[in-house]
């Protein structure tokens, strides 16, 4: 049996790349996130439908409640703004095969990636403390979506206070 093509291999290993979760954090040295309690949220940044925006929020209030924060429209320590997209990325998985005859076969598929961004902007300062992305394969099915959003962003917020 011939050993695979470089090029083959690493297409072979772009699914399993695609279908992880990427978490990406990022925040301003020197911060002393033990002073922050409560958040309110800025306006602008929404999800692709307003579902997906009533998810991400709540998922959100959900996991910064349980670390004792509190929502403060009024004089809040931190602005917290999202940005959510959804992509259609393509993937090729390419196989090559050779005992009696060579056989190679190739599948393309759409997976669709969705990016959640979370910022976190001082009050007072009005200056970004903390951003947090993560990257991640959605499936076809708005049930098991649902659920990668509260997971999504207990992952990322895990990363916070750093």
């Amino acid at each position: 049996m011939k050993p695979l093509p470089l090029a083959s291999a690493v297409l072979l290993l772009l699914p399993i790349a695609a279908a992880s979760q990427k978490v990406d954090v990022r925040w301003q040295r020197g911060t002393d996130f033990a002073k922050y309690e409560t958040y309110a949220w800025m306006a602008g940044r929404r999800a692709p439908d307003n579902l997906s925006h009533q998810r991400i929020v709540s998922a959100v209030e959900n996991e910064l409640a349980i670390e004792g924060w509190w929502r403060e429209d009024q004089a809040p320590d931190l602005y917290l703004s999202y940005y959510a997209s959804v992509v259609d990325e393509v993937t090729i998985e390419c196989a090559y095969r050779t005992d009696w005859y060579d056989d190679a076969s190739v599948t393309v598929r759409r997976i669709h990636e969705g990016t959640l961004m979370l910022d976190m902007v001082d009050a007072a300062e009005n200056e970004l403390v903390w951003r947090g992305i993560v990257v991640q394969a959605l499936t076809d099915n708005p049930r098991r979506n649902d659920s990668k959003i509260n997971d999504t962003v207990r992952r990322l917020l895990e990363r916070f206070p750093p």
